[in-house]
């Protein structure tokens, strides 16, 4: 009997400690879960502020490549006006 009743504390405490093991690993994998989540979230933020930024400085290069091309046709029209005849003064 005596056998018996420390098998079954054994046992009572073996399932206990099973009990406990699980609960960690799902508070473990939950907060696992939790992590991913806003690593990705974080990713996503992220590739958000690099696109903004990315399509702001594509908006100043279109905005200068259209003063260039003003100024390029401004130099044009200024030649254009400039006397070819009569070089020498």
């Amino acid at each position: 009997m005596k056998l018996v009743a420390e098998l079954d504390l054994l046992y009572l405490i073996g399932l206990f400690m099973a009990l406990i093991y699980c609960f960690l690993l799902f508070k473990i994998l939950a907060i696992r879960d939790d992590y991913q989540y806003f690593s990705w979230r974080r990713k996503a933020v992220n590739y958000l502020n690099k696109g903004n930024i990315l399509a702001k400085e594509t908006r100043k290069i279109k905005l200068l490549q259209g003063k260039i091309k003003q100024q390029k046709q401004t130099i044009r029209t200024l030649k254009a006006r400039i006397p070819t005849t009569g070089k020498g003064v």
